[in-house]
This record gives C-alpha cells, sequence and structure tokens, in this order.
C-alpha cells in the first residue's frame, strides 16, 4: 500500500532488551478494506489480515526481515509499516486475546511458545455493589474506547453485543489451552473507572441505542462517585492506563 511509510513502531521496544513486542490489533484490516471484503463483524477472526499475520510469524521464525504494521484506531486504518531484521536471540511477545483464535493458534505451532491468558475472572463488590466481570469489562472497554480510539460510548455499547457473541464462540471456548491465566483484576478500579463512565456517558440521551445498559450502570456507580481514587494515583508505568486517559 503506496499510503503507508516506514516509521518508527512505538510498540516496538529497544531491541537491545532482546524483546519485541507487536500487537495484533495492528494486523486488523482497515474500515474501507473491511467495507471492499464485505465484513460486518469487526470482532471476529475474518477482521484481521491472517495472511499477512502468518507470513509475518513465518518469517520472524525463519530470522527472516518483516515489516510491522502500526493501526491507528482513531481512524481505523494502518499508518505505517516498520522494517525489522531479526536477531537469533529475540524473544517475540505477541500481545492480543485473538491470540486465542484457533486460526492465529495454528500459525504458532510449529513455533515454540507459550501462552498467557489474562482477563476478569472474577467479580467485585465495592461497597456493598456487585460489579460482575462483564460489567467490570464493560466499564473497562466505553472509558478505553472514548479517551483512545475515538469512539463513543453509543458506538461501543451498539459493538458490545458483538464483543460479547465473539468471546463465547471464539474465545472462552479456548482459553484453557492457555498454559497460565492471570486475573487482571484490579480492587480499586471500579472507582476510578466509575468516574470516567459518568463523564463520558453524562449526556447519553434516552433516545439512543443501548440508553438501559448505560443507565442501569450509572445507576451503579452513583453511589460510589464520592471516592478519592483520580488518575493521577495511577503510575505511569502500569499497564492499567490502557483503559484510562
Amino acid at each position: 500500500n503506496q499510503k503507508l511509510r516506514k516509521q518508527g513502531n512505538p510498540r516496538t521496544p529497544d531491541c537491545r532488551n532482546s524483546r519485541v513486542i507487536f500487537s495484533i490489533d495492528d494486523f486488523y484490516y482497515g474500515l474501507e478494506e473491511m467495507q471492499k471484503r464485505g465484513i460486518t463483524d469487526f470482532e471476529g477472526p475474518d477482521a484481521i489480515d491472517l495472511p499477512f499475520l502468518s507470513e509475518t510469524l513465518a518469517k520472524l521464525s525463519k530470522n527472516e526481515k518483516v515489516l510491522l504494521p502500526t493501526f491507528d484506531f482513531t481512524v481505523h486504518d494502518r499508518v505505517s509499516l516498520t522494517e525489522y531484521t531479526p536477531d537469533k536471540n529475540d524473544i517475540y511477545i505477541l500481545e492480543g486475546i485473538q491470540a486465542m483464535y484457533p486460526e492465529v493458534r495454528n500459525m504458532l505451532s510449529g513455533i515454540g511458545f507459550k501462552s498467557i491468558f489474562i482477563s476478569v475472572s472474577k467479580t467485585l463488590n465495592v461497597c456493598g455493589t456487585r460489579f460482575t466481570k462483564e460489567d467490570v469489562r464493560f466499564l473497562r472497554r466505553v472509558v478505553r474506547d472514548h479517551y483512545h480510539r475515538n469512539t463513543t460510548a453509543e458506538e461501543t455499547v451498539h459493538l458490545w453485543p458483538n464483543v460479547r457473541r465473539n468471546e463465547e464462540k471464539n474465545i472462552y471456548p479456548h482459553m484453557n489451552k492457555a498454559d497460565y491465566h492471570i486475573n487482571s483484576l484490579l480492587p480499586y478500579e471500579v472507582l476510578l473507572l466509575g468516574k470516567l463512565f459518568m463523564q463520558v456517558t453524562e449526556n447519553y440521551s434516552r433516545t439512543s441505542r443501548g440508553y438501559a445498559l448505560i443507565d442501569s450502570m450509572r445507576e451503579k456507580i452513583r453511589p460510589l462517585s464520592d471516592n478519592c481514587i483520580t488518575v493521577d494515583m495511577i503510575p505511569q508505568e502500569s499497564v492499567f492506563r490502557e483503559f484510562i486517559v
């Protein structure tokens, strides 16, 4: 694609560390390409450029030069390709829940790898209010999409059923195949996400799709709104900053 230019990828760390991190998210088709291909489910395996990912993994396994993409969710397109020459001592970290898809795991079958499944796996009780793991993930998604993906709460709510269907079909049936499991739930996160969620959804219209879901979540959070957890309390290096401003 002539639109793409080679430039530094902020998700690729200094290779002197022998750790190279790249995300499956960066292998998504752009919105225009999805429309050309008739892809309407942006959450499923069809939304990922699997041939490109497979080619990249195969070349890395042979220590061959590759082009690593960067996908910008604010413009819904791939914005750059970064040339990378492997070193035989490199360790690759492939990030993304899509790594649980059978289509992706099959690509890795001939390569020695360990898999870590990281997700919210427990419910949370905050001041007598129960938040299920789905509640927490929904809060994370709405806040993250607003601040990092240029996506409104209404758009996130519209896509949420597809997210849940994709999990039930392509992720949860295969999660036990992971070598390790980590519960990413933080005991305080609802107190922080709740504030941000209330701000993001403050003007959510009663006539907008998904209003009932937004309203029920706001009712859960409202009694907790006087908490003293603020964004500046979260360390800059915390992975939780993926979900907040």
